[in-house]
């Protein structure tokens, strides 16, 4: 099958055992989400069958802003059932409001 991924990624996913997955809240970066699990799930098939997603990550939170809450909640019900992690971090040092789910 093919895949969206750049050969260096797909190289870098077929030599891991376990991938994080990166998010920051917008639309755009949850809506790609789906595409990359996919293409790691082919990867997994074809080339790396040891490979797995450890969870996925929010990066530069700001836990009081209400776009936060949407994509997390999205992302939640729709894809981490099989995930072990979700870790947010925040959007800045002045931020102490870091959370570890």
């Amino acid at each position: 099958k093919k895949t969206f991924l750049p050969k260096l990624n797909q190289i870098a996913l077929a030599a891991c055992d376990y991938i994080t997955i990166p998010l920051v809240t917008d639309r755009f970066s949850v809506k790609g989400l789906q595409g990359f699990i996919k293409d790691v799930i082919t990867l997994k098939n074809e080339f790396n069958s040891s490979l797995d997603i450890a969870g996925v990550f929010f990066n530069k939170v700001n836990v009081i802003e209400k776009d936060f809450h949407r994509f997390y909640k999205n992302v939640q019900e729709t894809w981490l059932t099989p995930f072990q992690i979700i870790a947010l971090l925040p959007f800045s040092t002045k931020n102490t409001r870091t959370l570890l789910v």
